[in-house]
């Protein structure tokens, strides 16, 4: 089961990534095309991420763990998706990528979580 969420977790971080990528070249690019790859991107991330979780859940289950490995928020908001895809603004752009960032971040430091779960069992 570990090595299920490794998995996933590894995919939806290469996904992730490639969404903050796209976020970089929007700016003086097309923004509309960039904006739907990069929410895309994000999207195909979810059901790895959510795959990932379930699987932690049974491993919880299965072995008590001392620190609980914390869950990962991926949800940006349609008002937020819809600004960055439609609308043209700086601060839009600023707060997507930022919330990518942190993802991004959270997703690792729970990969890093897990592989040291693996190396205790």
């Amino acid at each position: 089961l570990i090595f299920v969420v490794l998995e996933c977790l590894g995919s939806a971080l290469d996904k992730m990534k490639l969404a903050y990528r796209f976020s970089i070249y929007e700016v003086g690019n097309d923004k509309k095309a960039l904006s739907f790859a990069k929410h895309g991107c994000l999207m195909e991330a979810e059901p790895f991420i959510n795959e990932a979780q379930i699987t932690l859940a049974e491993i919880e289950t299965l072995i008590p763990m001392k620190t609980e490995i914390h869950s990962i928020l991926l949800n940006l908001g349609n008002r937020i998706i819809f600004s960055d895809i439609y609308g043209d603004g700086f601060w839009v752009d600023w707060m997507v990528q930022r919330h990518i960032k942190k993802m991004i971040k959270s997703v690792e430091n729970t990969y890093k979580e897990v592989q040291k779960l693996r190396e205790k069992i």
